[in-house]
């Protein structure tokens, strides 16, 4: 039952600390984003696009995340790693922290409180 207590905030911190480093560590560039492409299965809609860029004199083509189709010619501001562009936008990272702090004092406090009923129940069988 801790396990997904523990779950709901790791799963918005992690990819958002994740998404920040990302934006933080890499070679600063300015990338062209030249098309989107939408994918939606279900109930579930994801967007991929791809930007060109040069780095290292190097013209580069491939994926950027952290756009959407509003970016579609414009040069933005990102980051490379490998062989993929972030966006340096902070919308989405600082969404996911944003939401993770609640809950993450939520399960401190609930795993506080029950470490305090575990004391108080094993000092009552003494």
């Amino acid at each position: 039952m801790y396990f997904c207590i523990v779950a709901v905030p790791v799963m918005f911190l992690g990819p958002g600390l994740w998404l920040l480093g990302q934006r933080a560590i890499g070679t600063p560039v300015q990338a062209k984003v030249l098309a989107c492409q939408e994918n939606t299965v279900s109930r579930s809609y994801a967007e991929y696009c791809q930007a060109r860029w040069t780095v290292g004199g190097r013209t580069v083509e491939g994926d950027i995340e952290g756009s959407g189709s509003d970016d579609i010619g414009h040069t933005i501001s990102a980051t490379v790693r490998g062989d993929t562009a972030y966006s340096r936008a902070l919308t989405m990272p600082l969404l996911l922290i944003g939401l993770g702090l609640p809950f993450l004092i939520l399960t401190i406090r609930y795993l506080r409180a029950a470490a305090t009923r575990t004391t108080a129940l094993s000092l009552r069988r003494d």
